[in-house]
């Protein structure tokens, strides 16, 4: 994750913790 998601954002998109194409 070298973007800076906010936690939030990631918490709602778990699924692209495992996808860099985010």
């Amino acid at each position: 994750m070298l973007l800076p998601i906010p936690q939030s954002e990631r918490d709602a998109n778990t699924v692209i913790d495992q996808n860099p194409g985010y």
